[in-house]
């Protein structure tokens, strides 16, 4: 659990046809860090991959999900 403010990335820019959205945060401190993000709630995380898979074909977007010791960080590119 987080205590106090916690800082945001947000970068996007547009390319030919294309965005790219990076967004990143740290990961909160937690006794339990077996635990991956892949493996952990993501529900969101799950609806977002659906919503890509189902709206664009595979050429369209990349989707790419990292997770450091204190960092999480989230890159889409997108056809727009």
């Amino acid at each position: 659990m987080t205590n106090g403010d916690v800082k945001i990335d947000i970068d996007f820019k547009i390319v030919e046809n294309f965005l790219y959205f990076t967004i990143s945060n740290p990961l909160p401190e937690t006794p339990n860090k077996s635990e991956s993000i892949e493996n952990s709630s993501g529900i969101g995380l799950k609806n977002v991959k659906k919503r890509l898979e189902l709206g664009y074909k595979p050429e369209e977007y990349s989707l790419d999900i990292q997770s450091t010791n204190k960092l999480f960080v989230v890159k889409l590119k997108i056809k727009v």
